[in-house]
């Protein structure tokens, strides 16, 4: 029964993973400017969201875990 209830759930995982999108905004940036080479100005916001990001992450490793709710 255990097996036949992972096999559902593996399945079921599979079948939506390939529709999941990924919120990465430096590889959202990286392809707006493979994509538009001459004119990178069309990829500010990408740029703005990776370095907010960034700013974000790097001031919660600053912070530490002890201010961390969990």
């Amino acid at each position: 029964m255990k097996y036949i209830f992972l096999i559902l759930i593996l399945t079921a995982f599979s079948s939506c993973s390939n529709k999941l999108v990924r919120d990465n905004p430096r590889d959202q940036y990286r392809q707006c400017l493979r994509e538009n080479p001459e004119n990178s100005e069309k990829c500010e916001a990408y740029r703005d969201a990776y370095h907010e990001r960034f700013e974000s992450h790097r001031d919660a490793w600053r912070r530490g875990a002890g201010d961390v709710d969990f």
